[in-house]
């Protein structure tokens, strides 16, 4: 697997991964560009040139900022991730049963806490059941038993799904 991206004046990244790599950290101090890095994988960074071999596939986004969509509720957010899903994707239940986050089901995305959109944002990347996962400082808004639990959950992805996690963390 190899991915280059190219954010003139802040990032030049040439990265190669082995084929069976499924389970891939960033790490570097505050600052360091990971942020930048993730916006340029997930083409949201509109002057970066990125290569990567997931083109074609799925990919699911976690955001630092969680980014919902505020029209709707959690059930709502989950339902249009779902519209992209396989048939074989996890359930919205399961999704959100994995995030810990199942009782926000009917919470309108404005009333969570910054804990609560993070852990709806995983649930709703997870349920398009996508080939490719981008989490930039997944656990960034949550504790940290939560955050190991949900480590726990995209290592789980990662082994009964074949999900690719490429995550950041100055942890």
């Amino acid at each position: 697997m190899q991915i280059s991206a190219r954010l003139s004046n802040r990032i030049n990244a040439q990265i190669s991964l082995q084929p069976q790599s499924r389970f891939i950290g960033v790490t570097g101090p505050s600052g360091a560009g990971k942020s930048s890095l993730f916006r340029a994988l997930a083409g949201v960074e509109k002057s970066a040139k990125v290569q990567t071999p997931w083109t074609s596939q799925k990919v699911g986004i976690v955001f630092q900022q969680p980014m919902l969509f505020p029209h709707t509720d959690v059930r709502g957010n989950l339902a249009l991730a779902q519209r992209h899903a396989s048939p074989n994707a996890m359930s919205i239940d399961a999704c959100l049963r994995g995030c810990y986050c199942e009782h926000l089901i009917d919470k309108p995305v404005q009333a969570l806490s910054g804990g609560e959109a993070q852990r709806v944002a995983i649930a709703r990347a997870i349920a398009s059941e996508p080939v490719i996962i981008l989490a930039d400082e997944p656990t960034a808004n949550v504790d940290s038993e939560t955050a190991d639990s949900l480590l726990a959950l995209m290592e789980e992805l990662n082994q009964t799904r074949g999900a690719t996690f490429l995550f950041s963390t100055h942890d």
